[in-house]
């Protein structure tokens, strides 16, 4: 008898405090993230010295999905990420145009995971994507990040 009302007094105390609901639902992204951002996108590999180039970054807001254009090296490139509030994250695989740097024609960044984040003062937007290129014969990692104002 004593186990039986031990043990509805837990649930009795579980349920109370809410042990027994449904998550809260996720909200939707900030509207704000949405609109053509202009700043600055810096690329990173493995063993080579940051570069870094002006560009713009495109992003198209609806619900819980960011759809994130300009993402690649020669301003080619969309990605379609998810999140809520002022943060997406996107993970999958794309392929960017090779383009010519210093001393190799031709390299390809292929990206597999990104990030992006608005400011809580909602006047930056940061994204930052990983991969890896192939350049000359090497496979570096690469970064490839952007911030950026409207």
């Amino acid at each position: 008898m004593r186990k039986t009302t031990l043990t509805l007094a837990a649930v009795a105390l579980l349920s109370a405090c809410g042990g027994g609901s449904s998550p809260e639902p996720v909200s939707d992204l900030n509207p704000a993230m949405g609109g053509t951002w202009t700043g600055n996108y810096t690329v990173t590999a493995t063993g080579q010295a940051p570069q870094t180039a002006p560009g713009t970054l495109e992003v198209a807001v609806a619900g819980r999905t960011a759809t994130i254009t300009k993402v690649c090296p020669d301003g080619s490139g969309t990605l379609v990420a998810t999140g809520s509030g002022n943060n997406a994250a996107w993970a999958g695989t794309l392929a960017c145009p090779p383009v010519a740097v210093s001393l190799c024609p031709t390299v390809v960044v292929t990206l597999t995971s990104a990030n992006g984040s608005l400011s809580a003062d909602g006047q930056t937007m940061t994204v930052v994507a990983h991969g890896r290129a192939s350049a000359c014969g090497l496979a570096p990692d690469v970064t490839l990040g952007f911030m950026g104002g409207r």
